[in-house]
């Protein structure tokens, strides 16, 4: 089982950064938070996941369970979030 933050240098390694890489409840979350969209969305950033776990050769050991937007009320930090699932076996 491989840690957020050794998945996060590892993506950093190869060019990719992103705000924040936490693990919860079993699973890692990639932030990038934003104040206006820009032409980004949740799906880009989810090719850009999927782009990193490609050429760190870390693909095949997880999957993309959900990419979204979020906009709490408190505090007012807008986000997209991808959420990977490591594969068992």
């Amino acid at each position: 089982m491989i840690t957020a933050s050794k998945l996060e240098a590892i993506f950093a390694e190869h060019g990719a950064h992103f705000d924040h890489v936490f693990k919860s409840k079993g699973t890692i979350k990639i932030r990038r938070g934003f104040s206006y969209r820009m032409g980004g969305s949740p799906e880009k950033l989810a090719e850009k996941v999927r782009q990193a776990l490609s050429v760190s050769g870390m693909s095949e050991h997880f999957e993309i369970v959900s990419a979204e937007e979020h906009w709490p009320a408190w505090p007012k930090d807008r986000y997209w979030e991808v959420v990977l699932q490591e594969r068992q076996g």
